[in-house]
């Protein structure tokens, strides 16, 4: 018997134990202490929380106000962009009703079974939580049992290759002379796994320093609500930063290769696209020039992280 919770005269057991995959199906059993009267619906519904952020209006004095100053609001005098919050949403994937006699629920034992649909997003900290929830309402306090499912990813179908994956580079202003390609060994990876590649750089002129290179993962949550204002993408950065090469110099039009290796956490979020927010994964790759004053340079491949 699986995940147990129990709350104000009633429990949920969950099983098989997960966690579970995409089209498994789970048994929950609702067990009902005493009859519950005054019932208009009761139910067992699947779904999960999606975390994103938000823009709202905000007000002129509002501490999280954007600086007036700021070169994305110059020359529109008056406008107030606000400012943004993090919030999440349910989200209903399906519902099983419980059997009500003349609006009572009674006691014993109420058995549902959910299947999770084959394009469900996996489970992740703060942008996925599936719950299974039982739901009654009734005249007076209803019931709500919250019950934590688990739900694991599997390899995209097909499997994507590298070339398929974006690659970002030149999105700075400054710092942004070299030329990068980046490919992996396979696009999408088990979180645990090593990813290998190779980083090919060329410089358009013979740098007067030398160079490092090196790379960490990246992960970009972006959010997408439905009936709210997109807010920015947020960023993250699996550290430590790893060093492929040091004391690099660079000629000018000529291609360096530089093998890596980087080792996926075991705990990562999986790549994601929910209703409101998504996650994608990176290489990100710096070349830093030596120096007090030295530049860096930085580039993106994309990869796809599976977690079952």
């Amino acid at each position: 018997m699986g995940l147990f919770s129990r709350k104000k005269g009633a429990s949920v057991t969950l099983s098989p134990d997960g966690p579970y995959h995409p089209t498994d199906t789970i048994t929950a059993t609702v067990t009902v202490d005493e009859p519950l009267d005054k019932v208009s619906a009761a139910s067992v519904e699947l779904g999960y929380v999606n975390g994103f952020r938000y823009r709202w209006a905000g007000r002129a004095d509002a501490a999280l106000n954007h600086d007036n100053s700021s070169l994305l609001t110059i020359g529109q005098v008056g406008t107030d962009y606000g400012s943004e919050k993090d919030t999440d949403e349910w989200v209903h994937v399906l519902a099983e009703p419980l059997p009500l006699i003349e609006g009572t629920l009674n006691a014993g034992q109420h058995r549902v079974q959910v299947r999770l649909p084959s394009w469900s997003p996996g489970s992740s900290k703060d942008v996925v939580r599936w719950q299974l929830r039982l739901d009654v309402e009734r005249s007076g306090k209803n019931v709500r049992i919250e019950t934590p499912v688990t739900v694991l990813i599997g390899p995209p179908d097909p499997l994507p290759a590298s070339a398929d994956l974006p690659l970002i580079q030149k999105t700075r202003a400054l710092n942004s002379t070299l030329d990068f390609e980046i490919t992996t060994e396979k696009g999408a990876y088990k979180a645990g796994e090593e990813v290998r590649g190779v980083i090919a750089v060329v410089s358009p002129e013979t740098p007067g320093r030398t160079a490092l290179v090196a790379g960490w993962f990246q992960r970009v949550q972006e959010s997408h609500p439905v009936s709210k204002t997109i807010g920015s993408p947020t960023e993250a950065f699996i550290r430590p930063m790893t060093t492929f090469a040091k004391g690099v110099q660079f000629i000018a039009g000529q291609r360096m290769e530089f093998p890596f290796a980087l080792t996926l956490p075991t705990d990562l979020d999986p790549t994601t696209e929910a209703v409101h927010s998504s996650i994608n994964w990176f290489v990100q790759i710096k070349v830093e020039f030596s120096g007090a004053t030295g530049g860096i340079e930085r580039a993106e491949k994309g990869i796809v992280v599976y977690t079952g």
